[in-house]
């Protein structure tokens, strides 16, 4: 959603008109990176909701039959998969880190 409050060029209102009546809080990739670029997010977490809210959108808008319910769920379960991912090696790294500095 751009700052004024106005769909992504993706999902104009001409092409969806009940989108704003079905989805209250619209997200997008195009705002999570402008987010991102102006240093908005405190957190990961903060990164993580909007990423969240926007295939939560894309599922409660699409029907479970199409591919863009089907993307959501694929996006979802992968970007799940990387979170944990990239969770396990720090903590990995960090326990290295700690075995290390025990060391000296």
């Amino acid at each position: 959603m751009s700052d004024d409050g106005e769909l992504p060029l993706v999902c104009t209102a001409c092409q969806v008109p009940d989108y704003r009546d079905l989805i209250k809080n619209p997200m997008d990739f195009a705002t999570i990176r402008r987010k991102v670029d102006l240093q908005a997010y405190k957190t990961v977490d903060d990164v993580a909701v909007d990423f969240q809210l926007m295939i939560s959108n894309c599922m409660t808008y699409n029907a479970k039959n199409t591919i863009f319910y089907r993307a959501a769920v694929k996006l979802l379960n992968q970007v799940g998969q990387c979170v944990i991912c990239i969770t396990t090696y720090f903590v990995s790294v960090l326990l290295c880190f700690v075995t290390f500095l025990i060391t000296l």
